[in-house]
């Protein structure tokens, strides 16, 4: 008799209100990031412009191997326009990459992004740098 009591007694007292499930956590939020792609909002992208406009730098092959709400560190090929003698006739500077994105924020539309992006090459750059950190898009444009 005891054992059919049993659920009587706990849905009881989950009616009276003895019993709660445990409240949802205060300021818990969705924790998806992503990084603009300039024109989408993207987790883990395998391919990224840093430069929109142009395309005078892209990344790609990226492997990813830590993705967080606070930073994001990968690997992959960086193609980078030389411009010489022009940006319209230059050559593709092709160089292997470390990244890491930074600095998350709320976007306009809401969403959380990284703001930065750190990049280390394994050689010289056009611009004469090995090491660079850059401000990223924080919103797609529309």
């Amino acid at each position: 008799m005891l054992k059919r009591l049993i659920p009587v007694i706990a849905l009881s007292l989950v009616l009276a209100g003895c019993i709660q499930a445990d409240p949802p956590v205060a300021g818990a939020q969705n924790q998806d990031i992503y990084v603009v792609n300039c024109v989408s909002f993207e987790e883990k992208p395998v391919e990224l412009v840093l430069y929109c406009a142009d395309a005078g730098q892209i990344l790609n092959q990226i492997t990813w191997s830590s993705w967080s709400s606070t930073q994001a560190t990968g690997k992959g090929v960086s193609i980078s326009n030389d411009c010489e003698p022009s940006c319209a006739e230059g050559s593709d500077v092709i160089s292997a990459v470390e990244i890491r994105l930074l600095k998350p924020v709320t976007s306009e539309s809401g969403k959380r992004v990284f703001s930065q992006i750190e990049m280390q090459y394994d050689k010289v750059q056009p611009s004469g740098v090995m090491d660079e950190v850059l401000d990223l898009p924080t919103d797609v444009f529309n």
